[in-house]
């Protein structure tokens, strides 16, 4: 949308979003920039408190809209003042979300749909998804009994920004190799803009939406995500060309922080 000079990076959020009510209960909305969002310096406070997840297990078939989800987060603490701190939010990615509805007067997931999930051919992916749909992959965690229980709702019913695309490997392969290798989305000079580590806190290897990560074989870019249940790692590794989409329906029940880097290794001594 900034490449289509629909949006600024340095626009107000707040223009975009004035129309939710009840807004003006987040605290420093005001003063928030598109960039600021981007690169999770907003400092706004997390929606996805335990106040939240406790609504959700509570109503497993709900599909919680942005402004709904958004609410959870009014009259809470900000967790700095705008542009002071890097801290991941999911509140951030709500609201990113929300302003594609409104620059593009259509739903979130009708806007996805229409710039990526079509013409990119990635049929098998949606956001959200009717529990009926042949071949979901159900999610697990445990519970407090420490045992497996099924809690697929948060994947299948996740209709904001922050939340899980229902998608295969092959499809997202594809969104990854469109973005990062074949400029099919963005040019190349945007997404290396888009990747690099922001100058304010370098070391917080995050960029505009995308993450920078050390690897044996250089730099990558791309996302981590998790929800209960589901988790997943997606890398393009540049040097190498390649592209690690490593998906899970369960949470991790490791604690060794390179299972990923493992399974790379693995694939490739084939």
């Amino acid at each position: 949308m900034v490449q289509e000079k629909r949006l600024k990076l340095d626009e107000p959020v707040f223009n975009w979003v004035k129309g939710v009510k009840g807004i003006d209960k987040l605290r420093n909305i005001r003063a928030v920039t598109v960039e600021q969002l981007l690169k999770h310096r907003s400092g706004l406070a997390e929606y996805y408190s335990d106040e939240f997840e406790a609504e959700a297990a509570a109503k497993p078939q709900k599909r919680w809209s942005a402004d709904e989800s958004l609410a959870f987060a009014f009259g809470e603490k900000a967790q700095s003042k705008p542009d002071v701190e890097h801290n991941y939010t999911n509140t951030n990615f709500v609201l990113l979300g929300r302003i594609m509805e409104e620059v593009d007067q259509t739903s979130y997931a009708n806007a996805v749909q229409r710039r990526f999930f079509t013409p990119l051919g990635m049929a098998a992916s949606s956001i959200g998804a009717p529990k009926e749909t042949a071949g979901l992959a159900h999610g697990y965690a445990l519970n407090e009994r420490n045992r497996l229980e099924d809690v697929s709702y948060s994947g299948w019913s996740a209709i904001t920004g922050d939340g899980a695309v229902v998608t295969t490997v092959a499809n997202y392969e594809a969104f990854l190799l469109a973005l990062f290798r074949d400029s099919k989305i963005l040019p190349a000079k945007t997404v290396a803009q888009m990747c690099r580590p922001q100058r304010e806190e370098p070391d917080s290897g995050y960029g505009l939406g995308c993450a920078n990560e050390d690897t044996p074989w250089g730099e990558s870019w791309g996302h981590n995500g998790s929800i209960p249940g589901f988790n997943a790692d997606t890398w393009f590794i540049p040097k190498l060309g390649v592209t690690v989409v490593f998906f899970t329906n369960g949470d991790y029940q490791s604690d060794d922080p390179d299972v990923v880097v493992k399974a790379v290794k693995a694939y490739l001594k084939k």
